[in-house]
């Protein structure tokens, strides 16, 4: 009935409808056969050989079932042929469809992994080799990529980054090992490490095992050196450096160092010294710590009266202060509005930002009260602050009015402001003027022309109000 079918392989089985056209009054037969494609008998299904399907007089139409062997093994989609033959020529023909493609779809997955959730490796093993492994059997190459991400180790200053790289596991293949590059370098670091994740995009042959991501930490192999060299009667002298916190500490601030050994060859006359300053965000107050000389060479080693330096940590982060919005609307007889002051970013001190206001069409002293660099204190774990500005309540009509206010500082080392260091105060009018007659009835007799009446207004206004 149709040129080709398609199953998926779980189903079992496929059904192919053959069709008789014309009528009979007795039974006939065709043959059913099939023929390998790229679907192989008995592997992949069960195969036909002249069975015979016998059609009785009133029949036009037969569902045969060809079976199809299911398996667990990866493969890509593979068709077989489904043939009609007859030996009875006198009563039998065969239409043009008499050959049709049957499709298996593959429904089997294989699952790649990492063989461990970690890997370590000390630096100058100058790579490190990661196992990823495949669950399942396939019959065909099947293809996983592999890539890397920043954690305290960074590409391309401790390893070689890898983006979406290829990783193909052949048929048999049931692992792989690949070699991920690690830099090599002299300098003393803490381990650092980065993640390693498997993706493909082979959602029908490939699935990702829960172990597809994988962390590998780079081990610090680096030393400050410490020895005593003797050569040609020339030797090396080593002196002990170390540090004391003083309004800096260690590890927050700086990285101690505790009788780390500097040694200074038989020609050297200085040595430069790197302490590690660790950077935060956080806004604090310059602070300082001691680095202390020491050793232990009576004999040939002697301080000088520098043996002790103060290290200062100038501060080089700041916290910005906002207003939360960029206008504010209060009625008059409220008597205050409050406005929002924000602080971006995190500090361990105390901060001040000034708060001042600027005459618009409402003016100070008349309709609030004026603020010129008023401060306003953020404790070290204050993110906001409400801050109220006087309202002037008077029984005056007046329009709604507005004035500004104005953040400022006077510290560029600790405070920024943000963008909306500006906003604009609405006090809404909420006075209202009273209009009457002076009197409920007047009198006029008619040959005066014109009557006069008399309104009044109850309230004080600073505009104009029409009645």
């Amino acid at each position: 009935a149709s040129s080709s079918y398609s199953v998926e392989e779980d189903t079992g089985y496929v059904t192919v409808n053959i069709t008789k056209i014309g009528t009979s009054d007795i039974s006939l037969d065709v043959k059913l056969s099939t023929n390998n494609g790229t679907a192989f008998s008995p592997v992949d299904y069960t195969a036909m050989s002249d069975n015979m399907v016998t059609f009785l007089a009133n029949e036009q139409s037969k569902l045969v079932n060809i079976t199809i062997n299911v398996d667990q093994t990866v493969e890509n989609d593979e068709d077989f042929k489904a043939l009609l033959s007859h030996t009875n020529a006198d009563q039998v023909a065969l239409g043009l469809l008499n050959t049709t493609t049957i499709t298996i779809g593959n429904d089997d997955q294989a699952t790649f992994s990492f063989a461990s959730s970690s890997y370590s490796v000390e630096e100058d093993t100058g790579y490190v080799t990661v196992n990823i492994t495949k669950t399942g059997a396939s019959d065909i190459s099947l293809d996983v990529k592999l890539s890397t991400n920043n954690g305290t180790a960074f590409s391309p200053v401790d390893y070689t980054a890898m983006s979406d790289n290829m990783v193909t596991f052949l048929a048999n293949e049931q692992s792989k090992l690949v070699n991920i590059t690690i830099n090599v370098d002299q300098t003393v670091e803490n381990d650092e490490d980065f993640k390693a994740l498997l993706s493909h995009t082979n959602a029908d042959q490939v699935a990702l095992g829960l172990l597809n991501t994988t962390t590998i930490t780079i081990g610090n192999d680096d030393q400050v050196a410490y020895c005593m060299v003797f050569n040609n009667h020339s030797f090396a002298l080593c002196l002990r450096l170390s540090t004391n916190n003083g309004t800096a500490f260690s590890p927050v601030d700086y990285t101690a160092m505790s009788d780390n050994m500097v040694t200074f060859l038989a020609n050297e006359q200085s040595k430069l010294v790197n302490i590690t300053i660790n950077v935060d965000q956080t806004v604090e107050n310059d602070e300082d710590f001691k680095a202390l000389l020491s050793h232990t060479n009576a004999d040939q080693v002697a301080l000088g009266l520098l043996n002790t330096t103060t290290i200062t940590i100038g501060n080089d982060d700041q916290a910005t202060f906002s207003f939360v919005s960029s206008s504010y609307s209060v009625e008059e007889d409220t008597g205050y509005v409050t406005v929002n002051i924000t602080k971006t970013g995190t500090s361990d001190i105390s901060l001040d930002v000034k708060l001042s206001t600027n005459n618009g069409t409402a003016f100070s002293p008349v309709d609030y009260t004026a603020m010129s660099d008023n401060m306003v204190t953020f404790l070290a774990n204050e993110q906001s602050k409400l801050v109220n500005i006087t309202i002037n309540v008077d029984q005056t009509v007046e329009n709604d009015e507005d004035f500004k206010a104005l953040l400022s500082h006077t510290n560029a080392d600790q405070v920024a402001l943000g963008l909306l260091n500006t906003t604009t105060i609405t006090i809404g009018n909420d006075d209202q003027a009273t209009f009457s007659f002076a009197s409920s009835s007047y009198s006029v007799e008619e040959d005066t022309g014109y009557v006069t009446v008399n309104i009044t207004k109850t309230g004080t206004s600073d505009i104009s109000l029409d009645v």
